[in-house]
């Protein structure tokens, strides 16, 4: 077993190491000022910033409180009103209050947004280096750098670690619990233990994926029970006190993070997600639409979203270690245990809407991959083959930069195709609404229609001049009123922007209704997640618009589509 001492960082790889870091933190926080708010952006930073500003813990119940703590800390002192002023506040309705708090002065929305997103960078940057540092206490120098390199170029990572929502914050808590747990157990000191319960109770507070925490906590006191020769004697009674410690101990800080309500807070955040699993929610798979979970879904997804590069250094990484289980144990428990209980467990969550479910296997992934590049790099021709790979893999990410969520690797047919596979957080999570405003500002534009999916508003985000598009069903980005304005050339041309979300009919029970939508080609896309359609003078397509809105109840853009098509038809 390996000495609990981790080494500092010495020379050439010190340069290396720093140099990814930057590289990582620059491309989060570049896509984090040029992309759109995201779906889910409005509700979490709010939810924390209310809390922190006003003590309403009832906003965003579903979700313990830690992330959004964190959130909301990046928007004190921005001048913002009082919470209590805001619409939706009193009411706990956080589809009212958190929109209307991003956007109440839209000229600020970008730089509150921003600051929001820059919190969550700086937590990627912490965890890149705990990557580095756990895969080198595992499998050595090189490898810790090799692992860090994994992490800070997968795309999925770069995705979330730019955007001011839980999953990045979650899977740092989680990666830092299970990490400090397996070195506290191993050396049994105070601080260690001390610092271990702390990250757990951060982790049971952050999402209900926390929870993975308490059974690699059991799974790593009985580890060395499995080690080739047993456990040296009174280990696994020590370890398992050590254990029990932690649990207790991350108890006592959850109820912490959880002020006001304390332990309450966090049973109703499992218990509301428990019940939205049961009740169902909407999937869409290469076709499929499901109100259950595909047990192929994460997995597909997974094969789909990872770079090939870092699925062979993974995978690599995961036979090397499962293969030295007996050897050690604890190494395998502590690298291997998150990704599989969340792989196995994932589909049973209800909730198939991304591969970012699975965001807090990145990191663990990541210095097993590490471990098996530094093994095969000790031979010249295998040192190749690993600079190969991180050379593959940073290619991938900067072809496809600032869409990182749009990802798809090359056997997927790469992000322009993702669309046709996944849809939702795995690429259109409504982050392109500047992209569109960049494709529009390069011709002279008549109208567009706007058939959105998201809850950014788009003024705020550079399209001011659009006619949306809104089906009755969403709630969510209807909050705030959409300006029905045409564009400033009469002479120009009439566009269509539709997301590939609404693209595919992915969350509608009618799949048929944009239809006649995918059966043409778009113009344009922008971002890789909206699509753009040129209906200049085409009566057909108007209606084909007009009777969709129909569908959709929204009569506005029914009768404004049944009217243009009227002017087509009776001609000049």
């Amino acid at each position: 077993m390996r000495s609990p001492r981790i080494p500092g960082p010495a020379g050439a790889g010190s340069v290396l190491a720093v140099a990814l870091v930057s590289l990582h933190a620059a491309l989060a926080l570049h896509q984090a000022r040029v992309q759109a708010t995201t779906y889910d952006e409005p509700y979490y930073a709010p939810a924390g910033w209310a809390l922190l500003a006003g003590g309403q813990s009832r906003l965003n119940p579903e979700h313990p409180p830690a992330v959004k703590l964190w959130l909301g800390a990046a928007w004190l002192g921005a001048g913002l009103p009082p919470p209590q002023a805001i619409p939706g506040f009193a009411a706990a309705d956080p589809w009212a209050f958190g929109p209307r708090l991003l956007y109440a002065d839209p000229a600020r929305a970008p730089d509150l947004l921003l600051r929001a997103r820059a919190s969550v960078v700086l937590l990627s940057v912490l965890l890149a280096v705990g990557v580095l540092l756990v895969a080198r206490r595992a499998f050595g120098e090189a490898a810790g750098l090799l692992a860090l390199a994994l992490y800070a170029l997968d795309p999925l990572v770069v995705a979330n670690a730019g955007l001011a929502t839980l999953d990045l914050g979650a899977t740092a808590a989680v990666f830092a619990a299970v990490s400090l747990s397996w070195l506290a157990l191993d050396t049994g000191r105070p601080l260690h233990l001390l610092m271990a319960a702390a990250a757990a109770g951060l982790a049971l507070g952050a999402k209900g994926t926390g929870i993975v925490v308490l059974p690699v906590l059991a799974l790593l006191a009985l580890a060395p029970a499995a080690r080739r020769g047993g456990a040296a004697p009174g280990e696994l009674r020590r370890r398992a006190l050590g254990a029990l410690g932690i649990a207790f101990g991350g108890a006592g800080v959850l109820s912490i993070v959880c002020l006001p309500d304390g332990p309450a807070a966090w049973w109703r955040a499992l218990e509301l997600q428990r019940r939205h699993a049961a009740s169902g929610h909407a999937s869409w798979v290469v076709g499929i639409q499901s109100m259950r979970c595909l047990p192929w879904y994460f997995p597909f997804a997974w094969l789909v979203k990872t770079p090939i590069a870092l699925l062979l250094a993974t995978a690599g990484g995961v036979a090397r270690v499962a293969t030295r289980l007996r050897r050690s144990p604890e190494v395998g428990v502590a690298v291997l245990a998150v990704p599989a209980l969340l792989l196995a467990a994932a589909p049973s969550l209800g909730i198939c809407n991304g591969v970012r479910q699975l965001l807090p296997a990145t990191p663990f992934l990541a210095v097993a991959g590490g471990g098996a590049l530094a093994a095969l790099a000790r031979r010249p021709a295998g040192r190749i083959v690993a600079v190969g790979l991180v050379a593959w893999l940073a290619a991938a990410l900067l072809l496809v930069h600032p869409d990182a969520i749009t990802y798809a690797n090359e056997a997927a047919g790469g992000p322009t195709r993702t669309w046709r596979l996944l849809t939702d957080a795995n690429v259109d999570w409504g982050q392109s609404l500047p992209q569109l405003a960049g494709v529009l500002r390069e011709v002279p534009v008549k109208r567009l229609w706007l058939d959105y999916f998201g809850t950014a508003w788009p003024p705020a985000h550079g399209l001011e001049r659009y006619r949306k598009i809104q089906d009755w069903r969403f709630r969510a980005g209807a909050v705030l009123d959409a300006p029905r304005l045409d564009g400033p050339d009469p002479a120009g041309r009439e566009l269509l922007a539709v997301s590939a979300t609404c693209l595919v009919d992915a969350y509608v029970a009618e799949t048929d209704l944009h239809a006649w939508l995918r059966a043409r080609t778009p113009w344009r896309w922008a971002g890789n997640s909206i699509a753009v359609f040129d209906i200049t003078d085409d009566a057909g397509a108007h209606r084909m618009l007009a009777r969709m809105a129909e569908r959709m109840h929204d009569p506005l853009t029914a009768a404004e589509a049944w009217a243009r098509v009227l002017e087509l038809e009776k001609g000049p």
